[in-house]
């Protein structure tokens, strides 16, 4: 069991299943080349240890193999999107990005990473572990 999770919001799933629907039609069309599979387990590897502070491969635009960050590749793939939902008119895709953009931001962080600063906030001015971990309990209760 977790306490907290650390999953996609259902804003964040629906955006990604968008993202990745216009990406794979604009792909598909325009029969740009798959990324070997020796790359494609090394991107797993490496998202999955560093998530977007990984190092992965990608095939750009132009057909060349590039090793690029993974929170630019990220970024580069949602302005692409935009692009993209903008040219077949799905504006309201579009709107959607701003939930994906949130997690690029190191500020804002991923959710597990709310929670630790949210208990460092709380630790901070109240040094009892057992009454900060109520409090943020309390701040996500679902009702």
């Amino acid at each position: 069991m977790r306490a907290f999770s650390v999953q996609p919001t259902v804003a964040e799933e629906i955006a990604l299943h968008l993202l990745f629907f216009i990406l794979l039609h604009d792909a598909a069309q325009r029969n740009e080349p798959y990324l070997p599979i020796e790359q494609v387990r090394s991107n797993m590897e490496q998202a999955s240890r560093l998530g977007l502070d990984a190092h992965l491969h990608h095939i750009d635009r132009d057909g060349q193999l590039q090793t690029v960050s993974a929170r630019v590749l990220a970024a580069e793939l949602i302005d692409t999107a935009v692009q993209l939902w903008h040219t077949h008119q799905a504006h309201e895709a579009a709107e959607l990005v701003a939930t994906l953009r949130q997690r690029l931001d190191p500020a804002v962080g991923t959710p597990s990473v709310a929670v630790l600063h949210l208990y460092q906030r709380v630790t901070s001015y109240d040094t009892n572990p057992c009454e900060a971990t109520r409090q943020i309990l309390h701040a996500y209760v679902v009702t």
